[in-house]
């Protein structure tokens, strides 16, 4: 089959702008919509350049319409064992969407790519146009991003460097099996209830403010202030926490929106939402419960922010 490149370069270099508007688009959309249910993760997406296509036309002998990844989005999980969550959310946001599961080999002795990926068709501008999904593990984008273009996709290969390929990614396998392992027994076994909070506030704060903050950080915060809360706030922090959002959702939005470099320093970690709902409830119940292993500075600062009066721990006997 003989493929008209110049047709095929004139044809995109005219649609490629679509092809733009529409990936900015599933990149804020699967954002969005990922962080709101509390997948950490890494979403990035773009439009092939005009090269690249015309490679991939002569590469794998297709023509214009059969190149369905103009348009791609790859989104990379912080922890493997989101996945399910993951892909829950992404056909909840594209409901058509044909779903390609290569997690699992057709041979079990096989150590290959593995992702799950999503053709989606979607409108923009009045066209129909396909984009791809793919969802990776950490172990899975490290591998796709080190061998998949060096070996994976070169039938030519060696057999010598097909098998450190297979190596590596029994490697990165590993890993993400032993990453969610770690998880999940932390997530049992210490500081259970810390870490529940954690997630439940991350759901609602990284829409708000894309920085998830330093994880160990966020437990002993939390640690200190969840007696406090519990009196404060009473139980059910995840509807607690939607509710409060939703009510100073301007507020909160403008605070978040605030320069780092200037920003109270606690202000960009999660924990900050639960304390900003505490001092909205009792401008002195952060003060009273606050860990005298960090500055009662950081406290006040977060309060003079929220623009309820600034109580010193240390004069609390903190």
């Amino acid at each position: 089959m003989t493929i008209d490149l110049n047709s095929v370069r004139t044809r995109y270099i005219a649609e490629r702008p679509l092809f733009v508007a529409l990936a900015t688009r599933v990149e804020t959309q699967l954002r969005d919509r990922l962080t709101r249910g509390g997948v950490v993760c890494r979403v990035e997406a773009r439009a092939k350049e005009v090269h690249s296509l015309l490679v991939k036309s002569i590469a794998r002998k297709k023509t214009y319409d059969e190149i369905g990844d103009k348009a791609g989005a790859r989104v990379v999980l912080m922890y493997p064992d989101d996945r399910e969550q993951a892909c829950t959310t992404i056909r909840q946001a594209f409901p058509n969407c044909v779903e390609d599961d290569r997690t699992r080999p057709s041979d079990h002795r096989q150590f290959d790519y593995s992702g799950w990926h999503f053709d989606a068709v979607i409108d923009q501008d009045g066209k129909e146009l396909p984009c791809e999904i793919q969802l990776h593990t950490p172990g899975e984008s490290l591998w796709a991003s080190l061998v998949h273009d060096l070996v994976y996709k070169d039938d030519a290969a060696p057999y010598e460097h097909k098998r450190d390929a297979h190596r590596l990614r029994a490697l990165t396998e590993l890993f993400d099996l032993e990453a969610t392992r770690l998880r999940k027994g932390l997530g049992e076994l210490h500081m259970a209830n810390e870490r529940a909070v954690l997630r439940s506030l991350l759901k609602y704060y990284l829409p708000l403010a894309p920085r998830p903050g330093r994880t160990d950080v966020s437990l002993r915060v939390i640690e200190a202030l969840l007696p406090k809360a519990v009196v404060t706030l009473g139980q059910g922090f995840d509807s607690s926490v939607g509710e409060f959002v939703d009510q100073k959702r301007e507020k909160l939005t403008r605070l978040y929106s605030a320069d780092p470099e200037r920003a109270p320093a606690f202000l960009f970690q999660p924990e900050s939402l639960l304390m900003f709902m505490m001092l909205d409830a009792d401008p002195t119940s952060v003060a009273d419960a606050w860990p005298p292993a960090y500055a009662g500075q950081l406290a006040m600062d977060l309060a003079t922010l929220w623009g309820v009066q600034a109580v010193d721990p240390d004069e609390l006997g903190n």
